[in-house]
């Protein structure tokens, strides 16, 4: 496999690998950012939404509320049968010991 070492794993310094992007990217994308919204344009979009906020338009509040406080923390309650206590079967199988070179 490309960029990976012989046991799988992505090799130092792989691009592939995710994660955020590269400083000078971010820089790249903000020198295009401030020239399409230049301050004054961005000072009118934001007067918008917040007129739109005002108003009462549910998606503005939200988006508005997002970026001011982030968004809230979505927790899931996993329980077992019926709401019950969640189960958890570990199961071995049944091999014969190993022995350790010295």
């Amino acid at each position: 496999m490309v960029g990976r070492d012989d046991k799988g794993r992505f090799v130092e310094g792989h691009s592939k690998t995710g994660g955020r992007k590269t400083r000078l990217d971010e820089d790249q994308f903000n020198k295009i950012w401030s020239k399409k919204f230049p301050q004054k344009r961005v000072e009118v979009i934001l007067d918008k939404l917040g007129a739109l906020a005002e108003r009462g338009d549910l998606a503005a509040i939200k988006l508005v509320l997002e970026y001011l406080y982030g968004k809230p923390i979505q927790r899931n309650e996993v329980t077992g049968y019926e709401g019950g206590a969640l189960e958890i079967v570990v199961t071995y199988e049944n091999k014969p010991p190993t022995s350790e070179a010295a």
